[in-house]
């Protein structure tokens, strides 16, 4: 996290656009620009920046923090099946003063899980994944405690995420 007008002018230019806003009720706002996310005054000024691949949604949460998508930047682990130097996505918990609380690597999640279908293709003689970005999220939801009563193996600590024109679920726990 970066305090600072130059910070943010680093992430905002003419090639940028938002990818994923929240106001908040003073008139703040929580903007994604792809390559970073920025919390601006209700005069645009920034208040915090966090230079990190993030992208799209922001789901806000009753304590200020809040969740977002982002890319992990880690050297990726080899992973049967799957292409080598491949994007793989993250839920990143973010505090209302722009720190990074929890990042989750979905492909983690989803091999934890024991949903290794979700991230082959092919057949089963062929069941490689030659995609550079296997998982690009877009949107997801945090189950609530309501919504875990009403789907099977699903519980607080679960997310969703629409991949592959299906939704699957993985316990961050």
């Amino acid at each position: 996290m970066v305090q600072g007008k130059k910070e943010f002018s680093l992430l905002w230019d003419s090639r940028r656009f938002v990818h994923g806003a929240h106001l908040y009720p003073d008139g703040s706002i929580l903007v994604n620009l792809h390559l970073g996310l920025a919390k601006l005054d209700r005069c645009s000024r920034p208040i915090w920046v966090l230079r990190k691949d993030t992208h799209h949604s922001i789901l806000p949460l009753p304590d200020g923090s809040f969740w977002t998508l982002s890319v992990d930047s880690e050297k990726k682990p080899h992973r049967p099946h799957m292409a080598n130097g491949r994007r793989e996505e993250t839920l990143l918990h973010v505090s209302a003063d722009g720190r990074v609380l929890e990042e989750i690597n979905v492909v983690d999640a989803i091999l934890k899980g024991g949903y290794h279908n979700v991230l082959l293709q092919g057949d089963a003689s062929r069941p490689e994944n030659e995609l550079m970005d296997p998982i690009h999220l877009n949107d997801f939801e945090v189950v609530t405690n309501e919504l875990a009563q009403r789907v099977p193996r699903a519980s607080p600590e679960t997310f969703s995420s629409r991949c592959k024109s299906r939704v699957h679920w993985r316990s961050s726990a």
